[in-house]
């Protein structure tokens, strides 16, 4: 099934929105006194597939960019979560880690969506 523009757009702006909250958090990353570079990498490699996705917007995909949509929602939910468990977290370190783990879960679901 062809994915439709609007679609493809709706997907795009959304990735667009993880972008800025990847580089919010890496500023707050910052202030807390915490290496942002893992973060950075993610965001960097998040662009990277904006970019491609931008490339392919008038092209057809495959796949149901809804269900994609969906799925990213909820892991941006649990993005969040993670995000205000970091803020209070001791052991930060493992916080991070488990928020870099959802968003390569984010990457790998948008990776697909290039094939």
């Amino acid at each position: 099934m062809a994915v439709q523009t609007n679609e493809k757009l709706d997907l795009l702006k959304y990735l667009i929105f993880i972008r800025g909250k990847l580089q919010h958090l890496s500023i707050e990353l910052l202030t807390m006194g915490k290496d942002p570079a893992k973060v950075d990498a993610v965001e960097k490699k998040l662009a990277v597939q904006i970019n491609k996705l931008r490339a392919k917007v008038m092209d057809e995909w495959q796949g149901n960019a809804s269900q994609i949509l969906s799925e990213l929602q909820d892991l941006n939910e649990k993005a969040q979560a993670k995000i205000r468990e970091m803020r209070n977290a001791v052991d930060k370190t493992q916080a991070l880690s488990d928020f870099l783990g959802i968003l390569d879960k984010g990457l790998a679901l948008v990776a697909d969506v290039l094939v």
